[in-house]
């Protein structure tokens, strides 16, 4: 059984029963969206977007983002389709790391290549903070949770963690308590492992779990999923390597920065919502398949934003007005 700890005041407790019942009802009018499969194996920007109902969406081009957080191995601004500038670098220890996982996670963001023949971001003004935390072999429990504490107060509103670790630590969900608690999105890969549940700290409440969806719109068999995860594209995605190099990305790891390019654009019109609100906003919005009986829900990103605008007219201020794209 999981363990976490959440403080919610009164206010929220409301403020959430009223969104998740708000949700539900406007759910019920179902998705009109006709999610179809790619016969391509290799997937960039738009077909990426296709694949999630969001042509009119990604690339997203304009600047005016919340900074986004990549915890992992760190990023290699030399590569000719990465701007260095749009890239904040933290090393958190002095392990020895090659950038590999990183530069490539970073290149499902902000790389400026065509989206076709080279890596084309989904976000490519945005910026990011790269903060490197262990090497591309991975990291600690420990480096993992003073990350998430780096990020949140260095700024970041969106966190994405393309990693994942099958047990956890007091140390771990306090970290994670306290990024929530200061309303930071977080998304994290559930694991490509191919078992019934998620790894941390994808596994935590208030975490966004991303499993692995295929270019047919199934779930991938080597993803980790639980109930309400979002499956996102993440089999060959078109990415930036070090050494100007570019190449192929897949997993849950690759999935994962697909989700958290949505919760940007959300969390840049929307500041005041917090990681719950975000989650349950993609779930009412998603396209549910059953996995073992298991609720999954695929990420369909037009429908997303337009749930999110019904609600903000219905809330009003202090959420800020949606501009159609």
């Amino acid at each position: 059984m999981r363990t976490f700890i959440v403080k919610k005041n009164i206010l929220f407790t409301i403020v959430s029963v009223i969104l998740c019942l708000f949700l539900f009802l406007i759910n019920s009018f179902g998705n009109s969206y006709n999610f179809k499969s790619i016969d391509s194996k290799y997937n960039g920007v738009f077909q990426i977007a296709r694949l999630i109902n969001g042509t009119n969406i990604f690339p997203f081009y304009e600047e005016d983002l919340p900074l986004i957080a990549i915890i992992d191995s760190g990023v290699d601004t030399n590569n000719k389709y990465i701007v260095s500038e749009k890239v904040i670098n933290i090393k958190l220890n002095e392990d020895i790391s090659k950038s590999i996982h990183g530069t490539m996670v970073a290149g499902l963001f902000i790389s400026k290549g065509d989206g076709i023949n080279t890596p084309l971001g989904t976000l490519p003004n945005s910026k990011i903070l790269s903060i490197e935390s262990g090497n591309d072999e991975g990291m600690s429990i420990q480096q993992l949770a003073k990350s998430i504490r780096i990020a949140v107060d260095k700024g970041a509103k969106i966190i994405n963690i393309s990693a994942g670790t099958p047990t956890t630590s007091k140390e771990l969900e306090e970290s994670i308590e306290y990024a929530i608690t200061r309303k930071v999105i977080l998304v994290a890969a559930a694991g490509n492992d191919g078992i019934e549940r998620n790894y941390y700290p994808a596994a935590f409440p208030g975490v966004i779990a991303v499993s692995t969806l295929k270019n047919n719109m199934q779930i991938d068999k080597n993803t980790n999923y639980d109930k309400n995860n979002i499956l996102s594209p993440g089999n060959f995605l078109l990415t930036t390597y070090p050494n100007s190099r570019i190449g192929w990305m897949n997993g849950s790891s690759a999935a994962a920065p697909i989700v958290s390019s949505l919760c940007a654009i959300i969390k840049s019109k929307y500041p005041e919502w917090n990681s719950y609100m975000v989650e349950k906003l993609l779930l009412s919005s998603g396209t549910v398949i059953q996995e073992k009986d298991k609720p999954l829900y695929i990420l369909n990103a037009q429908q997303t934003l337009i749930q999110a605008q019904i609600i903000s007219s219905m809330f009003g201020p202090p959420f800020k007005k949606v501009n159609d794209s």
